[in-house]
């Protein structure tokens, strides 16, 4: 069983690591940090600072938004995805209101 500090609520959004063009999806978040599912793993190693491109979910109603992360670690979490959790490192003042939107849209 996995303990938490921070309770994580699920649901998604597409993200894009912009270094590499791939395309993930967001389950989880909070305010210190996120995880993330590719249909392949991505080129990255844990503490790897990443920029992301988040895209909520159309009903969500939010613009697009980047942030920074760095990842704390990496699985296979099944046949289906391989997975990242990542520490947010930088939400820039601009995105900060619709971070906090899209964390209130994964908690209701």
């Amino acid at each position: 069983m996995e303990h938490r500090k921070t309770k994580r609520f699920s649901s998604y959004a597409k993200i894009i690591l912009l270094e590499q063009n791939k395309l993930g999806y967001l389950r989880d978040l909070n305010h210190v940090g996120c995880q993330i599912d590719f249909l392949e793993p991505p080129a990255l190693q844990v503490n790897d600072e990443i920029a992301v491109r988040i895209i909520p979910n159309e009903e969500f109603g939010l613009p697009l938004m980047d942030l920074t992360l760095v990842v704390k670690w990496m699985k296979q979490e099944s046949e289906l995805f391989f997975s990242i959790g990542a520490a947010l490192s930088q939400i820039p003042d601009k995105h900060r209101n619709t971070f906090e939107k899209l964390l209130a849209a994964f908690t209701d």
